[in-house]
């Protein structure tokens, strides 16, 4: 069955904004009775219990935690060098009655410019949630940003990217530039060190809520983004979007074989390689984070027994919807994604605060 797109599945989390619903001793009583995870909870004995945000801090901050400890050296500690974000004021790529878009760059924390699609929505006074979105292989920022002009309206603030997979223009992936675990580590640091920037981009708008930000990711996209969401503190909240785990058993199956003889990879080698990069390795540093997870039915790639490892290595079960039964989403999915993402962001971090 289809996923219900007008309202998520389950609503488990909703971030703290700055807008008071309840005035006085019932907004306290509230605070207490139903948020229980806002204040540390105590044990009988008066000692004051670890949270769940508290253990997915000392979780990310210790290296040995992490499935490939050389990704670590992309984490918050370390320095970026100044953004030099160019286009903001710049002429809109396209302008409704409720949003905008301009093409913008910025400086990466790896090296390099990044080039990325910036469309944030103009009918709200006060900071909104916002996003970096990174495509998958085959895709860009252009063709994942014609979903973002479905939702009406957008409530939040989104930055698509284009992603580096071992190349400097961004865009598709070159097998040849991943024949090595040396070689994927390193292009994925590239990628990681993008979105860190990006990251630091929207914490500079001033429409974006630096406290509601979050991440949206398709494909290798979204199996990139595992890494990035588990190692960047700043997202609060992530949606995932055709991936899965147990990535060593789908590069054997599928039509990830055939790919891997068309460049004359050796498959055990590149499954190797690609294996750090397994999203079911990284959830569990996820903690309590709120997360969607929208699969595709018949995927033939990520097939279910893929997604059900992605969503059992969570921590907190995630949102869980459908699209079609490609893996390549066509328009008409694109824009159905687009609008449950919103959705679903909207009733998670809120709109306006």
């Amino acid at each position: 069955m289809g996923a219900n797109l007008e309202e998520p599945t389950r609503l488990r989390h909703r971030l703290p904004t700055r807008r008071t619903l309840i005035p006085g001793f019932c907004a306290l009583s509230l605070l207490v009775a139903c948020a229980p995870s806002v204040l540390s909870p105590v044990r009988p004995d008066g000692d004051a219990e670890t949270t769940p945000a508290q253990v997915f801090a000392e979780r990310r901050a210790n290296v040995d935690t992490f499935p490939e400890p050389a990704f670590a050296t992309v984490g918050p500690s370390v320095e970026s060098p100044p953004l030099d974000v160019e286009g903001r004021d710049s002429e809109p790529l396209a302008v409704d009655d409720d949003l905008v878009t301009r093409t913008i760059t910025f400086h990466s924390t790896a090296d390099g410019v990044v080039t990325g699609d910036l469309t944030i929505p103009t009918w709200s006074d006060a900071p909104l949630p916002c996003v970096v979105a990174l495509h998958g292989i085959g895709g860009d920022r252009i063709t994942l940003n014609l979903g973002w002009a479905a939702p009406r309206p957008l409530g939040m603030g989104v930055l698509s990217i284009d992603s580096r997979f071992g190349d400097e223009t961004g865009g598709d992936l070159n097998p040849d530039s991943w024949r090595t675990k040396d070689e994927v580590i390193d292009s994925i640091k590239t990628v990681l060190g993008d979105m860190k920037a990006a990251v630091d981009v929207l914490v500079e708008t001033p429409e974006c809520d630096p406290n509601r930000l979050g991440f949206v990711g398709m494909s290798l996209g979204g199996i990139i983004g595992s890494i990035f969401v588990a190692s960047e503190p700043r997202v609060k909240f992530a949606s995932f979007a055709l991936v899965g785990g147990d990535i060593e058993d789908v590069l054997r199956s599928g039509v990830i074989p055939a790919v891997a003889q068309a460049h004359r990879l050796d498959l055990d080698s590149f499954s190797e390689s690609l294996a750090t990069l397994d999203p079911a390795r990284w959830a569990p540093l996820f903690g309590d984070m709120p997360v969607l997870f929208i699969s595709s039915q018949d995927d033939p790639i990520f097939g279910r027994s893929s997604q059900d490892a992605f969503a059992s290595a969570l921590e907190m079960p995630p949102d869980r919807e459908t699209i079609s039964k490609r893996h390549a989403p066509g328009l008409s999915d694109l824009e159905k994604l687009s609008i449950s993402i919103n959705t679903w962001v909207t009733n998670t971090a809120g709109g306006s605060s």
